[in-house]
């Protein structure tokens, strides 16, 4: 896998490397059961086939990751059919016979059985051709064992007593109970055809004439105009009737059936509504009770809808779990429109896990699926499978996909749907036209935008008004080019906030990079304004550290003018601040009292690959390519301002995109030879706002007290991770490291657990952990940290920590200042979740680095910090001891150069203008 990676980072549209690549995610899928990978593998040997169409080894790759999602495990060998029981019943000439095959329907189909009493024994409708044949005496058995068979499957008296609401004649006793079923009859027409409001006034009119009549019918009526309302996004109402039926049919002696029903429809409506871990529970309940009932094809169909629930609350990799096992499920002769919604949503989350090719591989499949679709329903596949196929650059066919979904739309009775079908297929025209570099506004785009508006649909305004603003700048409109802008960034960040879970906000991040490039560039580029990009670039970046529940989220929230950052650097800091855009790299450099701007005409991509070819050369043995590497990048990068920059005690970088994976230490410095280590002390600031917010720093920053919590080589579950080793080096690095300072705390081996670790954190100023970290490069929430038995630290859960403020953490372990890298908000590595909980500086690595390694560096380190040096000149000292060792022979660059210091809040508290070169300050 690692090999693999590498390999792209210097050639990314290699067919061969990405099709190896997907075969490595096969194989690691089937040791570790992730399904993730099976995903990422088909989107990985999908672009290879789009790269090179008869690629042999990536079809084949394809078709088996695409048969272990969606293909059927554990059918049964001999599923009788639907059809042939219903023949069964009606021509068995002995009752036993009959009674067999209606025990077989029931136990293989429950829910439709249900229908079937209702629907056709009851209410009398034309049914299939094989129920049309019965004899009244025939259909008067049926509903008698199908009743009985499903009371004993279901529990309680209701569904028994609806045969028993029949006469010898195999009808209706009271004429109430027949009105209350041609109106359930015209419920079920009207729900057909996607007219819902017609639905929910016949569904209630026959809730209340069963009602009258005294008849079971009557509570499951009423979960249909539940339903009814539900569609026509009355929540509130819906809601309500739900929770009167639950509260009537989840009882011992309740219809249970109809109670998982409502307790599925909860658990869809609250999830509709955006209150995810509300929806759970309800959800589990319905898969568990179906599950018991043998109704297979409602447990699958509601386990894809706790699957989608997962993945929204940041569940991933349990989220496909649950997807795939429903998906296999449902190819067992189960429903074809829940099938196809399935697949449909499998789909949308492909696109979440950011590998639209799988996306557009699972529509298609979802288009496949045979059997009738509801009114609208081909049209909201076609529209999932044109967002796939315009985020994967095809162009001509999203917009044949759009225009088949207008034509199925147009078809759709129920006014409501067709006018949200519309609009979603407007939206995405512009979207599609913003993407082909159209100068020219697609008809409704104005239409859409209003609608958006006018249903407080924040985050999809802010995707439109993006995607008119780059229409009006192609049309050089920029004045209203930069309205928009400002309206959707004002509508991000307001629905931000709501954004409360993991997966939907990275999704998001892509919205977010976007409208700040456009932005910046619209300021820097079109209209000269450095400045005002400057501080848009700067909101842009600050905001996954404001999302923090620590101190950092407060300091970002307020920006300043940028022109104040200068003023409060200190004297021997410089800022460098980058922004890299598809054809430009941006860069500001602040000084104290002093800005000044410069723009070089590169690509982002081509920025990217000189970056992986410096550490490509950073790997090797000879070190001329290094040094020719380093010079070219620090000219390109400096320029003009490499000489003042040298003049500095610490250089302050905030890089963007590919630089995040830049180590900045082994640039040439600034006299054309040598490293910028030699010069300076660099030190990596992820937001200005956050390290430079406060104008009182030595104020609102408290000296922290020099006490060392220590962690060393935990003892994890080696069951759990068997490719990892115990790590005897780090447990001599945590001791060494425990010693240098006058008071320490070490936790090594068993005794480093999350317990410990949590409970101890918040009382030392500095913390070091040595051993493993598992970088999770699609939901970087759950990359962590290894601790003693099956404990682990998720990113996600470092704020429970309760950090000093201004705390030293140093992350001994491998690439915590990597992981995946996004526009804007920068490295998603674990470094950023402790400077978001408050840390002062994060000592972390780029790359995988020998046991001993680290800790040549990092004791040395320690000695200085615990000398009272601040963590950027600590760490330059470190490593500029490692330069050569006592024999005068170099130290191989990559041994000293993979850590980085990162600076949050009250990362500066040390550097004051008192503070000069060779003299130490305490913390």
């Amino acid at each position: 896998m690692a090999l693999f990676e590498r390999a792209l980072e210097r050639s990314p549209e290699d067919p061969d490397l990405l099709a190896g690549l997907a075969a490595a995610l096969i194989l690691r899928a089937r040791q570790t059961g992730s399904l993730r990978d099976v995903v990422l593998a088909l989107d990985a040997a999908e672009t290879a086939r789009a790269r090179h169409g008869d690629h042999r080894a990536a079809s084949i790759v394809s078709e088996q990751a695409a048969a272990e999602l969606l293909s059927a495990e554990g059918c049964p060998d001999e599923q009788p059919r639907w059809t042939d029981l219903l023949a069964a019943i009606g021509s068995s000439p002995s009752p036993d016979g009959a009674a067999r095959a209606v025990e077989s329907l029931v136990r293989h189909w429950p829910a439709r059985s249900r229908d079937l009493l209702i629907d056709v024994l009851l209410a009398g409708g034309d049914g299939p051709p094989e129920v049309a044949a019965w004899s009244s005496a025939r259909r008067r058995f049926a509903a008698e064992r199908i009743a009985a068979v499903l009371r004993e499957i279901a529990g309680g008296p209701p569904l028994a007593a609806l045969a028993g609401e029949l006469d010898e004649r195999g009808r209706p006793r009271a004429p109430a109970l027949r009105d209350a079923l041609a109106a359930w009859r015209q419920g079920q027409d009207a729900h057909r055809r996607g007219d819902f409001e017609a639905a929910a006034a016949a569904f209630r009119a026959a809730a209340e004439r069963a009602r009258d009549a005294g008849s079971a019918l009557a509570p499951i009526a009423r979960y249909r105009l539940a339903v009814a309302v539900y569609l026509r996004q009355d929540f509130t109402r819906a809601r309500a009737l739900l929770e009167g039926l639950l509260a009537e049919t989840d009882t011992p002696t309740g219809d249970r059936m109809l109670a998982a029903d409502v307790l599925r429809m909860q658990g869809l409506l609250e999830s509709s509504a955006g209150r995810l871990a509300a929806a759970r529970l309800p959800l589990e309940r319905a898969a568990r009770s179906y599950a018991a009932m043998g109704e297979r094809d409602f447990a699958s169909y509601t386990r894809a809808m706790l699957a989608e629930t997962g993945q929204r609350l940041g569940d991933s990799e349990n989220a496909w779990r649950h997807r795939v096992l429903a998906l296999r499920e449902s190819a067992c002769g189960g429903n074809p429109f829940r099938r196809r919604m399935m697949i449909l949503e499998a789909s949308l989350a492909a696109t979440l896990d950011e590998a639209p090719r799988a996306a557009a591989v699972l529509a298609d499949a979802a288009l496949a699926v045979e059997g009738p679709a509801p009114p609208g329903g081909l049209a909201e596949v076609l529209l999932q499978r044109a967002a796939a196929r315009a985020r994967i650059g095809e162009l001509d066919g999203a917009s044949e996909d759009l225009l088949r979904a207008a034509s199925d739309v147009a078809a759709v009775p129920d006014v409501a749907t067709r006018e949200r079908l519309e609009i979603e297929i407007a939206a995405a025209r512009l979207k599609v036209a913003a993407a082909a570099g159209e100068r020219r506004l697609p008809d409704g785009a104005r239409d859409a935008v209003a609608w958006f508006e006018r249903k407080g649909r924040r985050l999809r305004l802010a995707e439109l008004l993006l995607a008119r603003a780059r229409i009006e700048m192609r049309r050089n409109r920029l004045r209203r080019a930069e309205r928009d802008l400002e309206r959707a960034i004002g509508e991000f960040e307001r629905s931000r906030e709501e954004l409360d879970d993991t997966r939907l906000r990275i999704a998001y991040r892509e919205l977010s990079s976007s409208l700040f490039d456009e932005m910046v560039r619209l300021q820097a580029i079109l209209r000269n304004r450095p400045g005002k990009a400057l501080g848009f670039a700067e909101r842009g970046r600050a905001h996954e550290l404001a999302r923090g529940r620590g101190p950092a989220a407060a300091a970002v929230r307020v920006i300043p003018d940028p022109g104040r950052w200068a003023r409060r650097l200190p004297r021997d800091a410089t800022l460098v601040y980058f922004v890299t855009l598809p054809r430009r790299l941006l860069a500001w450099r602040l000084a104290r009292g002093a800005v000044s701007f410069r723009a070089v005409d590169v690509t982002s991509r081509e920025l990217a690959r000189r970056v992986v070819a410096l550490r490509d050369a950073l790997a090797g043995n000879d070190e001329n390519p290094l040094l020719r590497e380093s010079a070219s990048l620090a000219e390109l990068l400096f320029g003009p301002w490499r000489t003042g920059i040298a003049g500095s005690r610490v250089l302050l970088v905030s890089p963007d995109g590919p630089l995040h994976a830049l180590p900045f230490a082994v640039l040439q410095g600034a006299a054309g030879r040598g490293f910028l280590i030699e010069d300076v002390a660099p030190a990596i600031v992820p937001s200005a706002a956050l390290v430079l917010g406060s104008a009182r720093i030595a104020h609102d920053c408290p000296a922290v007290t020099p006490r060392a919590l220590v962690i060393g080589d935990p003892a994890f579950d080696r069951a759990r991770y068997p490719l990892l080793a115990r790590l005897e080096g780090a447990a001599r690095e945590a001791r060494t490291v425990a010693a240098a300072w006058p008071e320490s705390r070490l936790l090594a081996g068993e005794q480093a657990t999350r317990g410990a670790f949590l409970e101890h954190a918040g009382a030392f100023g500095v913390i070091h952990f040595a051993g493993h970290a598992i970088a999770d490069p699609v939901d970087p929430a759950r990359s962590r940290l290894l601790l003693a038995g099956d404990d682990e630290l998720a990113a996600g859960e470092v704020a429970e920590a309760r950090l000093v403020r201004g705390a030293a953490i140093v992350l001994a372990a491998c690439s915590t200042a990597g992981g995946r890298i996004t526009r804007g908000e920068g490295t998603l590595a674990l470094a950023r979740p402790f400077l978001a909980a408050g840390a002062g500086a994060v000592i972390a690595s780029l790359w995988e680095l020998p046991d001993d390694d680290a800790g040549s560096l990092l004791v040395p380190f320690h000695r200085e910090l615990a000398a009272g040096m601040p963590a950027p000149l600590a760490l330059q000292r470190a490593q500029q001891r490692m330069l050569s060792a006592a024999n005068g022979e170099r130290t191989p660059v990559r041994a000293w150069s993979a850590f980085e210091v990162w600076l949050g809040r009250c990362g500066l508290a040390g550097l004051d203008d008192r503070a000069r070169p060779g003299e130490r300050t305490r913390r």
